[in-house]
Formats: C-alpha cells, structure tokens, sequence
C-alpha cells in the first residue's frame, strides 16, 4: 500500500520530465506560427525562410519564424481586411479547422492577449502585435518558450 503513491509520484516525475523534452514541431523548426507555404512547394517571402518540412516552413532561427507571424499578421490587416482575433483564427485555420476549432482557438487568443474576440485592432500597433503573437505560439506549440529579449528584438518598446 505504501508503495501505490511512491509509484504514482515517480510515474508523474518521469511523465512531467519527457513533456519538458517533447519539442513541438513548430519550436523544431523555428516556426512556431506553423505557417504553411502560401504555394505548395515554394517556402521563398519570408526571410530566413530554408525549406518545408511535412507541409510547414522551416525557418533558419527562432527570430526569424517569429517575424514570419508578424508579417503574415500584417497581411491579413492589409490585403484580407482582417482586424480581429475572430478574423485571425478563420483565417489562420481556414483549410484545417472546424467551426469549433477556429472559436477554440479565438478564445484562446483573447483569453491570452485580453482582447475582446471581435474588437477591431490595431495591427500596426507593435503592443498589440506582440500580444497576438505570443498567443499564437502558446496555442500552436503548448507553451511560449521564448525569452522577452527575444522578443524585445522584434517589437522594440517605445519610451
């Protein structure tokens, strides 16, 4: 009997330590926006862009995947009209996602970020880009695990 709870309690450690070793795709290539080439087949437009892998871009670096998001966050405001965390998520799932998976996922951005799911946002606020985009890798990947300097490269705080 006093066993049952040691074994529970190893069992638990050993489950916690693989799922801190467990990459999510996205964090192993450096694209943690899972963003797809727009082409099949065609990974050129984003810098630091070095091939496709199952589908999905893989980036060069970390910052370089991470500038991807913003750059297709930019897209989406000036060439699809798109300015809410609703837009984002149809968008962003618009071949995968179900209904159901799309609303998960804008819950999950406006739970993350604050933002009211159908606010209309300012996407060339670096504020609320950063905010969009850490949500994004959270959802994507399980976790963010990228540090604020990384961060602080790309969205430079004004003061």
């Amino acid at each position: 009997m006093v066993f049952r709870p040691l074994v529970r309690g190893l069992v638990g450690l050993l489950l916690a330590g693989l799922a801190l070793t467990c990459h999510a795709r996205g964090i192993e290539t450096n694209n943690p926006g899972n963003l797809r080439p727009v082409t099949p087949g065609i990974y050129k437009g984003f810098e630091g862009a070095v091939g496709i892998e199952d589908g999905f871009l893989r980036f060069r670096r970390p910052i370089d995947g991470i500038r991807a998001i913003v750059i297709n966050l930019k897209i989406y405001r000036s060439r699809h009209k798109i300015r809410t965390i609703r837009g984002v998520a149809n968008r962003w799932l618009s071949k995968e996602g179900t209904p159901q998976d799309k609303l998960k996922y804008a819950e999950f951005i406006s739970d993350k970020t604050g933002f009211r799911i159908d606010k209309k946002l300012d996407f060339s606020d670096a504020i609320v880009l950063e905010k969009l985009t850490r949500a994004i890798i959270h959802y994507e990947n399980g976790r963010d695990p990228y540090p604020a300097k990384l961060y602080a490269r790309i969205f430079p705080k004004r003061g």
